[in-house]
């Protein structure tokens, strides 16, 4: 009897456990359309540093292939999405996709309208002799129907250019092409490609679309009171331009420059920002982002001298008007990257006007040439280790020609 009772007692257990397995696994398997649902991959990896981190590296020859498994699975449908894009339905992918670094959403959503997603990053790399455009932020920043230019690597095998669904012949030369942005796209964010002469289509990543003024940097150096010209896109829709809070006059617009004078300010750094003529603030380009703000740097310009002193190579040695030579003492003293200002007076009853800057053994300095004017005028010199070698070699700067005053000079 003794034996009989461990073998009942056994056979009790056995199915006591196997009971025990089944009310373990049957949430999962009577799951039902009413229940939450669950996208349960351990596979898909989680954010870094509050952004998705990688869930797959793939070229762009390769096709993306991935399953999800989701529960209660026959009342689940799966959606996917590359940036926001719908590209796919169904628990399983196997697709090829354009070369791209994409935000990857996966959405599962019951029959009953509940809905759980998971967010991850797919990159799809270009081979080795694909055309892949740089990432230059005014060349990803484009108006409609004016030309743009895109620059990259093996950018000879591009052909056209598509912004959207709209695209444009592509010219090739000096590693960049050169298109003409196609009319009536609105502003905004699209997905840029290129195609070679074949119709094969790469991919580019994105471009935005803009009619606003832009300008070109974020940083600039001028003088107090002088007039500055600064590039960018659209800039013929600039109203205003300030600097430290004060206005500037705008004395030219064209659609790629706006030129201002600046306000009386002493040497050093001030913010400048600037208005469209709906009152938006216009963006300017810092490294890869857009700002509402610049720094503008003024310099400052010291006088070395200021006179009236008539300059004429036809009179005798040791007349002192045969040159100036007023700064010859200090002129060694320079250092590379001044900038060196000569403001000039025509007499205008001599009969020609011609400048040439020297050493005091009258050889001319280097990157600079013998110059014809016919008005008052201010000529610019920008110091360089060569020039200051050869004023140190030859005792130092004089200015010769004919007909005209010497009124200022000055050095930045």
């Amino acid at each position: 009897m003794k034996k009989i009772y461990l073998k009942i007692m056994s056979v009790a257990l056995a199915f006591a456990a196997m009971v025990g397995c089944d009310q373990k696994e049957e949430p999962f398997f009577t799951a039902t359309e009413d229940d939450l649902p669950r996208i349960l991959n351990t596979d898909i990896p989680e954010w870094i540093n509050g952004a998705p981190a990688v869930l797959m590296t793939i070229k762009r020859d390769a096709a993306f292939n991935f399953e999800v498994v989701v529960t209660p699975a026959d009342y689940t449908t799966v959606s996917w999405y590359l940036d926001d894009v719908k590209i796919h339905e169904g628990k399983t992918i196997e697709q090829n996709i354009l070369a791209g670094d994409y935000i990857l959403k996966i959405v599962a959503v019951t029959t009953k309208g509940n809905e759980t997603s998971r967010t991850t990053r797919l990159v799809v790399q270009p081979l080795d002799n694909d055309p892949v455009p740089g990432n230059d932020v005014l060349e990803r920043l484009v108006s409609p129907g004016f030309e743009a230019t895109l620059g990259g690597t093996n950018m000879d095998k591009v052909a056209k250019v598509a912004v959207g669904d709209k695209e444009a012949d592509a010219v090739y030369a000096d590693g960049k092409v050169t298109y003409t942005v196609p009319e009536g796209i609105a502003d905004g964010r699209y997905p840029l490609t290129v195609k070679d002469n074949t119709g094969f289509v790469y991919g580019a990543g994105y471009i935005t679309v803009s009619s606003s003024p832009t300008v070109s940097a974020a940083a600039f150096t001028g003088k107090s009171e002088s007039s500055v010209t600064i590039g960018g896109k659209n800039l013929d829709k600039v109203a205003a331009v300030t600097i430290n809070g004060q206005a500037c006059e705008i004395t030219e617009k064209t659609l790629i420059s706006v030129t201002f004078t600046t306000p009386a300010l002493n040497a050093g750094e001030y913010v400048m920002t600037a208005v469209d003529q709906s009152g938006a603030a216009v963006k300017f380009i810092q490294g890869s982002s857009l700002v509402e703000s610049a720094v503008f740097t003024v310099t400052p310009e010291v006088v070395l001298w200021e006179g009236h002193h008539y300059v004429s190579w036809a009179l005798g040695d040791g007349d002192p008007n045969k040159t100036f030579s007023d700064l010859a003492g200090v002129s060694t003293c320079w250092k590379p990257g001044q900038i060196l200002r000569v403001h000039l007076e025509v007499k205008t009853d001599d009969e020609y006007h011609q400048v040439q800057f020297n050493t005091m053994w009258w050889t001319q300095l280097p990157g600079t040439q013998k110059a014809d004017f016919g008005t008052d005028t201010v000529f610019e010199i920008t110091i360089t280790q060569e020039i200051l070698d050869l004023l140190n070699a030859q005792n130092g700067f004089i200015i010769c020609g004919h007909g005209f005053y010497v009124t200022k000079v000055t050095l930045e």
